[in-house]
């Protein structure tokens, strides 16, 4: 399973994925969400499970990114399933969240929250210290290059919350490595996914390009701070946990 946040390269690695035979991807749109009429949310799972099992593919592999607050439980549930969470620079995510769905996107992310809107992913298994977080710096003339960082923020925070740092049946991914030693890293998931023969085909057309593409977004220092204070804690447990592989 393909979690983390929105625009951190979860849809490129979901790409490589698909390339390879031995796979049957889903992509967040798939017939394993056809009951949310966004097709986001994933069905109730004795369905994904059962839709999954007539694939007869040996590795399957889905991206229910919105249900990244849900990954303890999915892993409860799929039993011999694993979890990829993959992570990006706030900057980067924050830029290319506004270009992808628009200006007001940010805020658009923080309102259900911020409302703890009921059925809403965004809103869902929010933790109260969270939640003070985002209403401490909440308003509706915020700059939206902070309302995309702090969402970004509410996103990975659920990594530390449900403790996944701790879980062998997690593997960070870090969007940066990825892009910039495709095979290296691309080898390490299949690694851990327990799949064999990586196909060279698969990681074709990957490139480095969107590498510090926030360079020039302007954050409020509290913000600022927050996001890289936790950008910082993720990334020292995904150096720690390279260190061990290695």
């Amino acid at each position: 399973m393909i979690v983390g946040c929105q625009r951190s390269g979860t849809t490129m690695l979901s790409g490589i994925f698909e390339k390879d035979w031995k796979i049957k991807n889903f992509s967040e749109k798939s017939i394993l969400s056809s009951s949310d009429p966004k097709r986001l949310r994933l069905d109730p799972l004795p369905e994904v499970l059962k839709k999954m099992h007539r694939t007869n593919a040996p590795v399957v592999a889905l991206k229910p990114l919105v249900e990244s607050q849900n990954t303890v439980k999915l892993l409860d549930y799929f039993k011999n399933s694993k979890a990829i969470w993959v992570f990006r620079n706030y900057k980067d995510v924050a830029a290319s969240n506004l270009k992808k769905f628009g200006r007001n996107n940010g805020m658009n992310n923080l309102r259900p929250l911020i409302e703890n809107k009921p059925g809403n992913w965004r809103s869902d298994k929010v933790s109260e210290k969270t939640r003070a977080v985002v209403n401490q710096f909440f308003s509706e003339d915020m700059v939206q290059e902070d309302a995309a960082a702090l969402f970004w923020y509410c996103r990975n925070i659920l990594f530390f919350e449900q403790d996944l740092q701790s879980n062998k049946r997690v593997l960070l991914c870090k969007y940066e490595d990825l892009v910039t030693h495709p095979k290296t890293i691309v080898k390490e998931i299949y690694s851990f996914s327990a799949v064999h023969d990586l196909p060279e085909k698969i990681i074709s057309g990957i490139h480095a390009g969107s590498i510090s593409k926030g360079k020039n977004v302007k954050l409020s220092p509290e913000i600022d701070h927050l996001c890289e204070s936790l950008y910082n804690k993720i990334n020292a447990v995904y150096t720690e946990k390279t260190k061990l592989n290695n």
